[in-house]
């Protein structure tokens, strides 16, 4: 029994040794032909350095048998490529991909290669496993080059379908200027929020990116990249100087900065003293809005200043004119005096306060109508139509409803092209007969300039065109007939039109976004009809979203009360007890909410 232990041992030791040994004598063959390899390709180098030229090209036909891993396949790749033999490392590689078509590194040199001899065909046919690798530029060079020199209309660059090109080439390049292509390929397909999350830190167009930030409606992103694009400008560029600053303006103004909104445009009007007004395209708006502000803080002075240096150089601003018509109206309007003033005056006396108020600088009614028709003159716009318009029945008071009516259809008709009316004055028009209570009217007008303009017929397709047709027609239109849908009890339509306009993004219950262009009323409108439809959940959220963009003080106490009115019918008396008390803070006029608040105590 001991002599076979003691022979299996002997055999074991021995095979041991045995595989040992052949492990040993294999990495000894690998080195040697890794040595060989290597001393092999400092030969042909040598040769190719001395200009044998053939025989090198014979050494490294030999040498392709014994090419065992990519490393040894393109140092060859290399040596035909010195010597221009193009055709031989290309049928070389090939013959490498065949064997190892995973390879990465092989296929892009081959991809590399057939750029070079601008065969693009090939080079987006090899080249297209390389899309999402490192080397992912190369098949975008491919894409990009096969499309710039074929007969196709080079547009078709702009589809996301080239998304991943854009992003591949700016990660094999680190070129800003494709990851600029990939942002403005998330704008035109309106995906804002994947537009902004490509924001680079150290941007190399700042302006770019703050446009960017912008309309994705991220304002403190966009700060950032505007200070920097105005910092690094300098006055190099006069345009961008103006254009930076309206853009910071607005930032400052949607975060509800206003004294910051001033700043900005304060420091901009002290900069261009030097400079011509003209070379600033944006100083116009930076003017008007800055007077505006003035005047909201009743700083009229300089309020004036700075609206007729607006017209002073730009005669023919509408926004400035508007303004100065508005100036001009609020300054002339007589304060509702109490009775104790009202003794006053008739003691031929007056407090301090009256004193200020009637010395107030005020802005002649005349000027503005002779600015306005000077400007109407040359150029005849359906809104300085309109601004006359309005000018004419704010000075002469005495005129009815009807005689106003009238006149706004002679008006239209004036301006009207082939039965077509200018958006702007059917706009006033319909939101001026829903004013007075004309709805027969004002529906009317709409639905046949509806018809007429997207060529719907007046039939029961109707709803069904503009449901279908709702991202073509204009918004405020939009926003007329939904209302009118909620008004003529068509539930179904009512729904889908308002959701259309209030919703610039809805992708669950607990993320949306509201539209920037959509007004309050409409957005209270959607919330009435989920209350009253039974979605109080959905009404909650609506409402409670627009408590932080509502700032009318009537509107917001409203929202307060009809989210008391939810949390009512829910049976929650802790929360509609809150919103009621807030409803009332804010406007202590709201009778419906005291009245809620009374109905909470009773249930208490």
């Amino acid at each position: 029994m001991n002599k076979i232990k003691k022979l299996t041992k002997k055999i074991f030791y021995a095979f041991f040794c045995v595989i040992c040994l052949l492990s040993v004598f294999s990495s000894c063959s690998k080195s040697s032909k890794k040595k060989s390899f290597i001393s092999s390709l400092n030969s042909i180098d040598a040769l190719i350095q001395q200009g044998f030229y053939s025989d090198a090209v014979n050494e490294i036909s030999k040498l392709e048998k014994t090419a065992f891993n990519s490393w040894t396949q393109l140092g060859i790749v290399k040596r035909y490529l010195k010597i221009a033999e193009t055709d031989r490392a290309q049928k070389f590689l090939l013959e490498c991909l065949k064997k190892n078509p995973e390879n990465l590194e092989i296929r892009s040199v081959l991809t590399n290669l057939y750029l070079e001899k601008k065969d693009f065909d090939n080079a987006v046919f090899y080249g297209k496993e390389l899309k999402g690798s490192k080397f992912g530029s190369l098949y975008s060079e491919a894409v990009f080059s096969k499309v710039l020199n074929s007969e196709k209309d080079s547009s078709v660059l702009f589809s996301m379908d080239f998304y991943s090109e854009y992003f591949d080439a700016y990660q094999g390049s680190k070129n800003q200027a494709w990851l600029v292509n990939c942002a403005l390929l998330n704008l035109i397909s309106g995906n804002y929020e994947s537009a902004k999350k490509l924001s680079p830190e150290n941007a190399e167009n700042p302006f770019f990116w703050a446009l960017c930030n912008f309309d994705a409606e991220d304002y403190g992103n966009s700060i950032f990249y505007s200070d920097i694009a105005l910092s690094s400008n300098k006055h190099i560029d006069l345009k961008l100087d103006s254009y930076l600053t309206s853009i910071l303006s607005d930032c400052y103004v949607f975060l509800s900065d206003y004294d910051s909104a001033e700043v900005v445009r304060e420091n901009f009007i002290d900069r261009i003293q030097n400079f011509s007004f003209y070379d600033y395209p944006e100083l116009p708006v930076i003017l008007t809005n800055s007077a505006v502000w003035n005047f909201d803080k009743q700083n009229y002075e300089s309020a004036f200043d700075l609206i007729l240096l607006t017209l002073n150089n730009f005669p023919d601003f509408f926004p400035a004119l508007s303004v100065y018509a508005d100036f001009s109206y609020k300054t002339d309007v007589s304060k509702t005096e109490s009775f104790q003033q009202r003794e006053l005056r008739d003691y031929g006396m007056a407090s301090l306060e009256m004193e200020k108020y009637d010395n107030r600088l005020k802005i002649p009614f005349s000027d503005v109508v002779f600015r306005v028709n000077k400007s109407l003159e040359k150029l005849k716009t359906p809104e300085l139509y309109l601004l006359s318009y309005d000018l004419k029945y704010k000075n002469q008071k005495n005129y009815s409803v009807n005689e106003k009516t009238s006149d706004l259809y002679k008006m239209i008709e004036r301006n009207s092209v082939e039965n077509e009316i200018p958006s702007v004055l059917l706009n006033y028009a319909v939101q001026f007969l829903i004013s007075v209570n004309k709805l027969d009217e004002a529906w009317n007008l709409l639905s046949k300039s509806v018809c007429a303009k997207y060529g719907f017929d007046e039939d029961e397709n109707f709803w069904k065109n503009v449901i279908l047709n709702s991202s073509s027609i204009e918004f405020l239109q939009l926003e007329f007939l939904a209302y009118f849908a909620a008004l003529k009890h068509l539930k179904r339509e009512a729904f889908a039109l308002y959701e259309h306009c209030v919703y610039e993004c809805y992708n669950s219950e607990e993320d949306f976004y509201i539209s920037a262009q959509v007004s309050d009323e409409s957005c209270i409108n959607l919330s009435d009809i989920y209350f009253a439809n039974g979605e109080l959940d959905k009404a909650l959220k609506l409402y409670a979203k627009l408590t932080g963009r509502v700032n009318d003080s009537y509107l917001k106490s409203l929202i307060y009360y009809r989210i008391s009115m939810i949390y009512f019918s829910k049976k929650d008396l802790f929360n509609a007890k809150l919103n009621a008390d807030y409803a009332v803070s804010i406007n202590s006029r709201n009778v419906e909410a005291k009245f809620l608040l009374s109905q909470i105590e009773n249930k208490k």
